[in-house]
C-alpha cells in the first residue's frame, strides 16, 4: 500500500491512525516495517509539493520520525543528501546500522551501494524483471520524463 505525504511515499501493511483534524498518519503502534521513498512521479499541486527542496525537507523530516520509531524503517534514496540526514540522525538516536536499510536500484550508484555496505549499513537493490519490466519503466518515462535524466546521471555520477 502507498500513502502519499507531499512527494513522499510510504509502503508498508496499512496501520494509520487519523488526527482530530481529518488528515492521516502513520501509528506509532504498528509492529511492522515501513518504506519511504521519494517518488518521481507526476502530482498534482493538491496532493504533492512542486519544488524539490520542499519535497527533500518532508522527505528528511519522515525519515527522522520513521527512525525515531524503530520497526526496521526501509530508507528508498539515492540523493546523497537523504542517506546522509538518515546515517546522522542514527548515529544522534544511537542506531546501530543494522536496524534499518537503504534501498536502491540495481546498476544506479553502484558506488554508492558498495560504499555504505563497506561503512556497516544494509543496502537492498532492486532489479526490475519479468515480462513487465519494459512497460513499467516506459510508463514512469512517460509519468514524467525528467527520470530519464536521473538514471543517466545516476549512471554517470558513479565514483564522483
Amino acid at each position: 500500500m502507498f500513502f502519499r505525504d507531499h512527494g513522499a511515499r510510504y509502503s508498508r501493511k496499512p496501520i494509520f491512525e487519523s488526527t482530530a483534524s481529518g488528515s492521516t498518519r502513520i501509528s506509532r503502534h504498528s509492529p511492522s516495517s515501513e518504506r519511504i521513498l521519494k517518488g518521481a512521479y507526476r502530482e498534482s499541486k493538491a496532493v504533492a509539493y512542486q519544488k524539490k527542496s520542499d519535497v527533500d525537507a518532508a522527505y528528511a523530516t519522515l525519515v527522522k520520525r520513521l527512525l525515531e520509531r524503530g520497526h526496521y524503517p526501509a530508507i528508498a534514496t539515492h540523493d546523497v543528501n537523504m542517506i546522509n540526514v538518515a546515517r546522522e540522525h542514527a548515529a544522534r538516536l544511537q542506531l546501530g546500522a543494522d536496524s534499518f536499510e537503504f534501498q536502491m536500484l540495481y546498476g544506479i550508484r553502484r558506488d554508492l551501494q558498495a560504499s555504505l555496505v563497506k561503512d556497516g549499513y544494509r543496502v537492498r537493490v532492486y532489479v526490475p524483471f519479468g515480462r513487465q519490466w519494459f512497460p513499467y519503466f516506459m510508463r514512469r518515462l512517460g509519468e514524467r520524463p525528467a527520470n530519464l535524466g536521473f538514471v543517466l546521471r545516476g549512471i554517470t555520477s558513479e565514483g564522483r
